[in-house]
């Protein structure tokens, strides 16, 4: 007896069955300056699969450079060269995060 084992779990299979009609999500959240790494999160995508590629939602505020060009902009340009899906959803408040 295991008190602390609340319910039996089964060991993971080492390859898991994918779905051919689902394809996975990801996401990046957080402000979409270079230092926050959201061109990491591309290079991430990119390197994965075919199988195992889906989009890249971006959860956050626009960052402009100092020459006031957006960063979207970049990473829309970015996402095309390594052949990634990039999908901006732009910020989303605490409050209605909560209550949806």
């Amino acid at each position: 007896y295991d008190p602390l084992r609340v319910v039996r779990l089964e060991r993971p299979s080492a390859n898991p069955p994918i779905s051919a009609t689902v394809r996975p999500r990801y996401v990046f959240i957080g402000r979409t300056e270079k230092r926050k790494g959201p061109d990491l999160a591309i290079d991430l995508v990119s390197a994965l699969p075919d199988d195992l590629r889906g989009p890249l939602y971006v959860i956050g505020p626009d960052s402009p450079s100092h020459t006031g060009v957006s960063s979207w902009h970049f990473l829309r340009s970015y996402a095309a060269l390594r052949n990634v899906e990039l999908i901006f959803t732009g910020t989303k408040s605490r409050l209605s995060s909560r209550n949806s």
